[in-house]
């Protein structure tokens, strides 16, 4: 297996896709996903940014570039710089969670950035002159 077939077929499983749900996202057949996953063949550039907006990563990340320091993909050095213990915990529980949790999540975290931006005090700037 290939470095790019072993990171397609880790974050199709990170977000619970089937190659039938990854070979349609991008127009392809499932035993194209499969071949990719098994090293056999891998995916034209096109479709490494279809794959990328789907698995939200970078191409650094799907090729398995690493940034040449501590052996970390690039974006996840940089991601990781702005989460905090708990962000990082809450967001790989959130990776493994079924979909029912995580539409409930999602909803629960919606609703509370609605009532807060509902809460905060609108200021205006009156012009002068």
């Amino acid at each position: 297996m290939t470095k790019i077939g072993e990171n397609i077929r880790k974050h199709r499983k990170m977000l619970n896709l089937k190659q039938e749900d990854v070979a349609k996202h991008v127009g392809k057949s499932r035993n194209v996903v499969a071949n990719w996953e098994a090293g056999i063949n891998s995916p034209d550039v096109n479709t490494v940014e279809q794959l990328c907006e789907l698995f939200k990563i970078s191409p650094n990340d799907l090729f398995g570039w690493l940034d040449g320091g501590d052996g970390r993909p690039v974006s996840f050095v940089k991601a990781q710089e702005n989460l905090n213990e708990n962000e990082t915990l809450l967001l790989k529980n959130y990776r493994i969670a079924e979909e029912v949790i995580k539409e409930a999540a999602f909803k629960m975290l919606e609703d509370s950035a609605q009532r807060n931006a509902a809460a905060k005090p609108k200021v205006s700037v009156k012009k002068t002159g």
